[in-house]
């Protein structure tokens, strides 16, 4: 029988939401009388092969508020109950000195002391120049179009006669510091507290936050949010946009196995030891949409599993896939992964997928190195506290969707598997593709193959180059640290958002 409730699903296609709309259409699908999907790109058959039940696409453009209403009243202007946004206007940084970046943290975390004194002293310009160029760095940048999209929707909702009554904000980790860690914060402290944790600095979370509690007083609706930890998923287009860290994972893994090499940890030794939690995007869904229900102004972490280690999990996925697990083999920083699988990445990928008939899908859509280095790269603890769901009813035997770390991880391969991502590891023969055969290989292939093994090339180049720099910048910030100038790494990091920028407007 209807529930009397429409929702509207904004960025329903992207990593963290794109298991809301599903949700909602087979879990509470006799609640929900319409869901619509807005999103850039969206059709009827999106979603097709996840729930049986009839949706609206809506494509829309969010700059403009006489676009949203234009799309609204094309689908017939639905009276609009609840809205899911995991719309995102900053896009995730290119991550091109992501080898500085590392270094840089090393430093921080080495000089951690000296660092918490300074910042003691220091005026507040300071905090928020170091805090905000971190937090561009990290992809959550101040960005008042987020404000604008949100302001255009909810207008327009209103424009064409909807009734309002939840707004579900999506945000994440980073509202804690996450992208800080202890040494950039001395504050820095987990198990992360909906309530009782938030990180110093410019946030575009916390901008869109204040903005959706403000227009919830004036407009009368309640709002919920949710916070979600590192995300496995697949969503129904992966682009450039649209990084997943399992994908890419399982990606660096089986390139690794075709050259006969190890199943390397990429990362640092205390990377490798630090506690952290993975979700996936159905449960993302989930305590999403459980959170509208009798919970109003709330906000829920979002995790799948128990907390773990990736020292614990690590040779359960090297088992996974037919390999030896590799403990980290450059303690402090940890290594790059272009320079691990070599340029011939591209062209031993478009060979299996050309072998196995997998999904076309483009290597680096699949695969950015930086992105893959970036998941590895925090060397603390990072854990979600799900004392809070407990409390407020959540069912205990759904707080964690798996067991462990390792199960969860599987079955997500398992999946990619099924959906022809990658092929059954147990069919690629280790040493297969080794460097001799690589001309054959390259011959066999299309040019987009060819050309992405000279994109690999250019990033391992430009990989060398910023070692050289950073081994420069690493002693200039030590010894400026141990002066007593924060300064200098304030400075390389502006350096580091600089080159971000220009990357990403020479991309456009």
């Amino acid at each position: 029988m209807p529930g009397g409730k429409i929702a509207l699903v904004v960025g329903g296609t992207g990593m963290a939401a794109n298991g809301i709309l599903p949700h909602l259409l087979n879990a509470k699908g006799d609640e929900y009388d319409q869901v619509i999907c807005l999103a850039l790109q969206v059709d009827e058959k999106t979603f097709a092969s996840r729930t049986s039940r009839t949706y609206i696409p809506l494509s829309c453009n969010l700059n403009e508020k006489a676009a949203v209403v234009a799309g609204l009243q094309k689908i017939g202007s639905p009276k609009i109950t609840h809205v899911y946004w995991y719309a995102e206007a900053n896009r995730p940084p290119k991550l091109a000195s992501a080898v500085m970046w590392r270094r840089l943290l090393a430093v921080s975390d080495a000089m951690a002391p000296a660092l918490h004194g300074l910042l003691k002293v220091s005026p507040q310009s300071v905090h928020d120049q170091l805090y905000g160029t971190v937090a561009y760095l990290a992809g959550s940048g101040r960005n008042e179009r987020n404000q604008i999209w949100m302001g255009n929707v909810l207008d327009a909702l209103k424009e064409t006669g909807a009734s309002l009554q939840v707004f579900m904000l999506g945000t994440g980790g980073k509202h804690y510091g996450m992208h800080l860690g202890p040494s950039l914060w001395s504050g820095y402290q987990c198990p992360f507290d909906e309530d009782k944790t938030k990180c110093p600095g410019p946030l575009s979370y916390f901008d869109a936050q204040d903005y959706i509690r403000e227009r919830a007083k004036k407009d009368g609706f309640t709002w919920n949010e949710v916070r979600p930890t590192f995300i496995i998923g697949l969503c129904p287009e992966l682009t450039l946009a649209t990084q997943s860290f399992g994908i890419a994972l399982a990606t660096y893994a089986l390139i690794m196995k075709a050259q006969g090499k190890n199943l390397m940890f990429p990362g640092s030794v205390k990377s490798y030891d630090a506690k952290i939690n993975l979700c996936t995007s159905e449960k993302i869904a989930e305590i999403a949409v459980w959170s509208t229900e009798g919970h109003p102004n709330q906000a829920y972490n979002v995790v799948s599993c128990p907390a773990f280690s990736w020292r614990q999990v690590w040779p359960k996925i090297a088992k996974w896939f037919g390999m030896e697990s590799v403990d980290p083999i450059h303690p402090l920083q940890g290594e790059n992964t272009a320079l691990m699988m070599g340029e011939d990445a591209p062209l031993i990928w478009g060979h299996l997928q050309k072998k196995y008939d997998l999904v076309a899908h483009d290597f680096a859509c699949l695969l950015n190195n930086d992105f893959l280095d970036k998941s590895f790269m925090a060397g603390y603890d990072s854990v979600f506290s799900v004392d809070k769901l407990r409390r407020d009813g959540f069912p205990e035997d759904r707080v964690y969707e798996y067991a462990s770390a390792a199960d969860c991880m599987i079955e997500f391969f398992d999946r990619l598997v099924d959906e022809k991502i990658i092929p059954e590891p147990s069919n690629v023969i280790s040493g297969l593709y080794s460097v001799d055969v690589r001309k054959r290989i390259e011959t066999d292939l299309e040019p987009a193959y060819v050309k992405g093994r000279t994109q690999v090339a250019s990033t391992i180049e430009e990989t060398k180059v910023q070692t050289s720099k950073a081994d420069v910048a690493e002693k200039r910030v030590a010894s400026d640290l141990q002066s007593g100038n924060v300064l200098t790494l304030v400075s390389e990091l502006a350096k580091l958002a600089e080159e971000e920028k220009q990357a990403d407007s020479s991309s456009t």
